[in-house]
């Protein structure tokens, strides 16, 4: 299977395309430049995750991420979780406190426990929000569009949310941060410093993304 990701400006007629910033197909040509959200050496030996580093570009309805796993591995059936903290607003005194950062509003979990495979394997992707009180709560996993490629196993994925937010999802701010956690049954195994992205794009409505599955 091949997960692409098709663009369609706003305003334009049926018949004209634009190039998207990302194309969701697992081969990382356009990530050569993309700013570098956090950095993680070769510290994890014994996991099934060894994170490397985490990168974002931007459009104005979609933020995207690459991320490197530094070991071949389903991201949506891994033996344990990969968790992606988010500060939406860059401000450590929203949100709550997670796994050693302060203002987290969001957490997106790559192969969640809730629907596990078994054998101490997840499955697919879930997602909590803050609530105003700080308690986080489940929201949609399919909320903020959120799409992972590719959908087998590899050592880099791509990953794709919409920064417009939901339903109790607030909207991302012109700049965010963010920490990455990997946890199996005995505890955080990897986890990264709290690194911070600033969107190159103003947010809006421009871009329509359509997930095709061939």
């Amino acid at each position: 299977m091949l997960l692409a990701s098709s663009w369609l400006a706003a305003g334009c007629g049926a018949n004209t395309v634009g190039l998207p910033a990302v194309l969701l197909d697992g081969k990382f040509d356009e990530w050569a430049d993309a700013a570098v959200v956090v950095e993680d050496g070769s510290d994890a030996p014994l996991s099934a995750v060894d994170i490397r580093s985490i990168r974002g570009l931007d459009e104005a309805a979609w933020l995207f991420l690459s991320m490197d796993l530094g070991r071949d591995i389903n991201a949506q059936s891994m033996p344990g979780t990969l968790h992606l903290l988010v500060d939406g607003d860059d401000d450590e005194a929203t949100g709550t406190a997670r796994n050693g950062m302060r203002g987290v509003d969001l957490v997106i979990d790559l192969s969640h426990r809730q629907d596990s495979l078994g054998a101490g394997r997840g499955a697919g992707f879930s997602m909590l929000a803050a609530r105003p009180d700080g308690l986080l709560e489940r929201v949609s996993s399919y909320a903020l569009g959120v799409t992972v490629a590719p959908t087998w196993a590899a050592s880099r994925f791509e990953l794709r949310i919409s920064r417009l937010g939901a339903p109790g999802i607030e909207a991302l701010a012109e700049r965010i941060r963010l920490k990455a956690v990997y946890v199996e049954s005995e505890g955080v195994r990897d986890e990264t410093a709290v690194g911070s992205y600033a969107f190159r794009t103003a947010a809006g409505e421009g871009a329509l993304h359509l997930s095709l599955i061939h």
